[in-house]
């Protein structure tokens, strides 16, 4: 009579078994770490679309003139608000810089000198550590000497997300 052979060939199929379970687990514990990850960008992503919108609005509040190549915080010319700091919000209001830069044509321009606009938006996400950079282009339209136009006419004409910060941005600039 053979005793503990049953020991003998269980055993195998339980070390399986756990490896499986084991293997498993760091799956699934990937798998969560990236979905955060995910969120943490989209999170990051639609801050920085917050300011572009929100330098939209203070393009049409600031005059030609009152346009500054510093770096301003989500709101603060706007007076617009944006939930951050605690749970699952954004770590920390977004940025944003205008420039204006003369808008050359093709052929000689008889009236007066016309620009457009590009906002650079920093933006992080849940963390401080994921952070995403967008710039758009904004011209303003013609209507605005008579004085019935809105935020919205403000076009965008180009829109692009960047992999560094440009040359010219000073986040000293920025109040937090």
């Amino acid at each position: 009579m053979v005793v503990g052979m049953a020991l003998v060939s269980c055993t195998p199929i339980l070390l399986g078994m756990a490896l499986m379970l084991m293997a498993a687990q760091q799956i699934v514990g990937d798998s969560s770490a990236s979905a955060f990850n995910v969120i943490d960008r989209q999170f990051a992503f639609q801050s920085a679309e917050a300011a572009l919108a929100d330098a939209r609005q203070a393009l049409f509040l600031l005059s030609d003139a009152a346009v500054t190549s510093h770096v301003q915080t989500y709101g603060a010319l706007t007076g617009n608000t944006l939930p951050h700091g605690d749970g699952l919000q954004i770590h920390q209001l977004p940025d944003f810089q205008i420039s204006k830069n003369r808008l050359v044509f093709m052929q000689d321009q008889t009236g007066p000198d016309r620009y457009f606009y590009r906002v650079t938006a920093a933006a992080v996400g849940l963390r401080s550590s994921t952070q995403v950079l967008l710039q758009a282009d904004f011209i303003k339209p013609l209507c605005q000497s008579s004085g019935q136009c809105t935020p919205s006419d403000y076009t965008r004409l180009a829109w692009r997300m960047l992999d560094k910060l440009p040359t010219g941005w000073r986040v000293d600039d920025a109040t937090h």
